[in-house]
């Protein structure tokens, strides 16, 4: 029977690697998550031989209709490490889970500026800001006129560059 072995998992995780009652708890739920379907695949409570590659692709399949990509990934991950487990206890001679792959984390789409926001960056003077101009005001007396005049340049370049990105999306 698995669940001692999960029992005594969830206890090695508290004790041996420290982790937060919350976690160990997280593992112990996914565990019992993983051993329920498999008893109800296999039809009899399931041994450490029982868990094979295919089954934990099965487990993992079913949950793709009802979870998020981050959370069948951490249930994958809790039974990664109690596999690990059985194999460094000497109750298993392979991890089946970890030849599973991780489920690819959907990415957003990046937020853009809207029209509005675009004409205030193009707006904004970096002379006024001390954090671009150094702390000084920009007619400080020790500002000569060739400072002044890289300064306007400058500015020009990259209110010319910030109009070409915003322009070519």
């Amino acid at each position: 029977a698995v669940l001692p072995l999960v029992e005594s998992f969830v206890e090695s995780l508290r004790h041996e690697r420290r982790l937060s009652i919350h976690t160990a708890r997280a593992y112990q739920h996914d565990l019992a998550a993983f051993l329920s379907f498999a008893e109800e695949t296999l039809g009899r409570p399931p041994g450490p031989s029982d868990v094979d590659t295919m089954l934990v692709r099965r487990w993992i399949a079913s949950l793709h209709g009802d979870n998020q990509a981050s959370t069948i990934a951490r249930k994958l991950s809790s039974l990664r490490s109690f596999g690990a487990w059985l194999v460094r206890r000497g109750y298993a001679e392979d991890n089946p889970a970890k030849l599973v792959a991780t489920p690819k984390r959907r990415q957003g789409l990046p937020r853009f500026l809207d029209v509005d926001e675009a004409f205030n960056v193009l707006e904004a003077d970096p002379a006024s800001d001390p954090a671009v101009s150094g702390g000084q005001p920009p007619s400080a007396p020790d500002l000569s006129r060739r400072k002044g005049a890289r300064k306007a340049a400058a500015a020009a370049r990259d209110r010319a560059l910030v109009e070409v990105l915003y322009a070519s999306g």
